[in-house]
């Protein structure tokens, strides 16, 4: 019986007879969605199936009355086209000849592969001058909103700087002297790091006790994946330049400063008691009509022998924090002579608690290797302390006396006394 397509009312002309000497061609797919071969064990079962026997002539099987909707509301009849048995063995043969060809791989090669997620890019720097951050100031009235909004900023600023993503960006930023509290800020920053990147810290401090800043510098080089970098901004003088010493690379610019690692006693270096006995000394010696009066000035001073020995053993012992910092980065061939001549130098050598020590004479010291200028993490982590400077002053300006701290990972706002701010001023 000759079938017919149907579609709404048109019929097509009927389907011409088939010709049962001609065989179906082998398809590329088989009927069930999946776009893939089924597998060859178990399809010569197949042959003497019902659903793949020829059916009997004008007798329709289940599955011919399907029907599929068509774009109108029309539907189309699918037609079961009958499949011989010679067109199955002939299909089995191709199947195992395509595997013993390594068919899978070729089919698995023409896969395609699972494309790599592109990074995402990184966000556009901020001009931060001093009108945006007046204003940024301006929105935040309460101190904790104020805080909020700075460390917002910074931590934008580390971001937009690809030379800082490897590093566990790390800050000793205070103008009050450095003391155990910056050392457990410190450790505590640094604890919960895994050790999978190096560590750098923003330094700017006006020194302190040379003890926490030792154990400071010994904490970074222990948490850090291979190298410890400090950047100095501004000024790292004394006992923030004894941290420095510990690190692998220093890089500084034009207004970056160390300083001398004279320990201070009562706001006068701890050698400048030797020296003052030194110099009477010298001046009984030249004129020896004066040495009685210069006895009674001693005796009446109520200056302690003993407190004169303290100091000097004070200052010593800042010079073996140094040569402990230092040996890392002196050459072997060079020895512990050299370690302990550099660090005496720092300890000893200048005259004024406050002499500058800038790149070039830093550079002259402890070399262009480990001492670097101008250098594109300099450049970025001196930009969060321009933005730290540039938000202070526009607090000053609008009477509010604050200070940005930052000891580890935590930043803090501090309240400048009213007193001390106007005799600076």
């Amino acid at each position: 019986m000759a079938s017919e397509i149907e579609s709404g009312d048109a019929k097509s002309e009927p389907l011409p007879p088939r010709d049962p000497a001609q065989t179906d061609p082998m398809p590329e797919k088989t009927v069930g969605g999946s776009g893939e071969f089924p597998p060859a064990d178990g399809l010569e079962s197949l042959v003497e199936s019902p659903a793949y026997a020829e059916p009997e002539e004008g007798i329709a099987s289940d599955d011919d009355k399907g029907e599929t909707p068509g774009s109108d509301g029309d539907s189309l009849t699918h037609l079961r086209m009958p499949v011989s048995s010679a067109a199955i063995f002939e299909f089995l043969k191709t199947i195992r000849s395509r595997q013993s060809d390594g068919a899978e791989d070729d089919v698995a090669n023409r896969i395609d592969p699972v494309p790599t997620p592109k990074p995402e890019p990184k966000s556009e720097r901020k001009i931060r001058n001093l009108s945006y951050v007046s204003e940024l100031v301006e929105k935040a009235p309460t101190d904790e909103l104020l805080l909020a909004m700075i460390e917002k900023e910074i931590s934008e600023i580390v971001s937009e700087h690809d030379v800082l993503d490897k590093f566990e960006v790390m800050f000793i930023y205070d103008h009050a002297p450095l003391n155990r509290t910056h050392a457990s800020a410190m450790y505590q920053g640094l604890s919960i790091c895994k050790k999978n990147k190096d560590v750098l810290v923003v330094l700017k401090s006006v020194g302190g006790k040379v003890e926490p800043a030792y154990l400071m510098s010994k904490l970074c080089n222990r948490f850090k994946k291979d190298k410890f970098f400090v950047v100095v901004p501004a000024e790292a003088k004394s006992a923030a330049t004894l941290f420095a010493l510990g690190a692998d690379e220093i890089h500084m610019g034009a207004m970056s400063e160390l300083g001398p690692i004279d320990p201070q006693i009562n706001d006068y270096p701890a050698l400048a008691f030797s020296s003052a006995l030194e110099k009477i000394a010298q001046i009984a010696q030249l004129y020896p009509g004066a040495s009685d009066m210069l006895a009674r000035y001693l005796k009446d001073s109520g200056l302690n022998i003993q407190d004169l020995g303290h100091y000097d053993r004070i200052t010593e012992s800042s010079t073996q924090y140094a040569m402990r910092l230092l040996e890392s980065k002196i050459e072997e061939t060079e020895g512990a002579e050299r370690v302990r001549d550099l660090a005496s130098y720092f300890t000893n050598h200048y005259k004024d608690h406050n002499f500058v020590i800038d790149v070039e004479e830093a550079q002259k010291l402890l070399s262009k290797e480990v001492v670097k200028s101008e250098t594109d993490i300099y450049h970025a982590c001196h930009e969060v302390h321009r933005f730290i400077e540039l938000a202070e002053f526009s607090l000053s300006v609008k009477g509010r006396a604050k200070k940005v701290v930052a000891m580890g990972r935590r930043f803090h706002l501090r309240t400048l006394d009213k007193t001390a701010s106007q005799e600076k001023k």
